[in-house]
């Protein structure tokens, strides 16, 4: 398979933004291409970087699909012919195991960074497939924009008021996102935090699962095997952290 980075200073990230959007929109065309896009703020020189992560299924060099991207100019590319394998190894290498994922800019070893995924209706239509799956996200509602908010630290210490201004940004993207008529109480699980109730924001499934559970696991022996995560009743940490009330 292709795949690999492509990375932008900060003159470069609307055009890489736009690339993103038209790429999400557009990718009924070609299903095989994949992507996200990272805004990454280094703090310690204030430079902020955005990463737009490129995969196509087969190994075809420089895909045409991804021939917005190629446009913009980029200060860094490791675009390949590789494995998923190696691929997802490499993104594995930008997150090392014991970091704790601004107001929080002198946090020891603080990295900003908010990644943006797009749900595809291609993705959507997959999803409607023997019966569907849980979340019952419907092709009808269109692409849908998902945030992995993931500000890297050294420190424990920092964790309160890192999770305060992610918080506040959280806040921020809904109330926008009211405003324009365009929220989805969808939570993805797989980027949600400790906060968000990922099971109840599935509608009428998460009533479906609960039923399903107190039928063929009563006694919840599967659900209490599986430490920590996100069950069935609630979030894990229902103290939604409290905002800063000036940022």
């Amino acid at each position: 398979m292709f795949g690999g980075q492509r990375r932008f200073f900060n003159g470069s990230s609307p055009a890489a933004i736009i690339a993103f959007v038209n790429l999400g929109t557009s990718i009924a065309r070609d299903p095989k291409a994949a992507q996200f896009l990272a805004i990454i703020l280094d703090a310690a020189t204030n430079i902020k970087i955005a990463i737009a992560e490129i995969e196509y299924a087969d190994p075809v060099v420089d895909p045409p699909i991804f021939g917005e991207y190629r446009n913009v100019p980029a200060f860094s590319e490791t675009t390949e012919l590789n494995t998923l394998a190696y691929f997802t190894q490499q993104l594995n290498n930008s997150n090392p195991k014991g970091y704790q994922f601004a107001k929080i800019r002198d946090a020891a070893g603080i990295l900003p960074a908010n990644t943006f995924q797009i749900i595809t209706v291609p993705q959507l239509e997959q999803m409607q497939r023997k019966d569907g799956n849980a979340p019952r996200l419907s092709p009808s509602d269109g692409t849908i924009l998902i945030s992995n908010l993931s500000s890297r630290r050294d420190k424990t210490k920092d964790d309160e008021r890192v999770l305060k201004a992610n918080a506040n940004i959280v806040r921020k993207v809904e109330a926008e996102s009211k405003r324009r008529n365009l929220v989805n109480n969808h939570f993805y699980m797989n980027y949600a935090s400790q906060f968000q109730d990922v099971v109840e924001s599935y509608g009428e499934s998460a009533n479906r699962l609960r039923r399903i559970a107190r039928k063929y696991d009563p006694a919840e022996v599967f659900q209490k095997l599986q430490p920590g995560y996100f069950k069935l009743q609630g979030p894990p940490n229902k103290n939604w952290p409290s905002s800063y009330p000036d940022s």
